[in-house]
């Protein structure tokens, strides 16, 4: 999740975050679409590629 999506709510966040059957990806800088703010290409490409990372590791369980 990007820290600046107007959907980041840092308190749900944590509340999230303290579950130990879930993990989230929290992306600096980030908006919605997980674009790096302000636009930066190559920090947005970058952020993509550690999330789709992580979820094919996830997938691979």
């Amino acid at each position: 999740m990007g820290e600046k999506d107007t959907h980041y709510i840092p308190s749900k966040i944590e509340a999230i975050e303290n579950k130990t059957n879930i993990k989230i990806e929290k992306v600096p800088n980030a908006n919605h679409s997980l674009d790096n703010e302000p636009f930066n290409t190559l920090m947005s490409i970058s952020a993509l590629e550690k999330v789709m990372k992580r979820l094919d590791d996830f997938l691979k369980l």
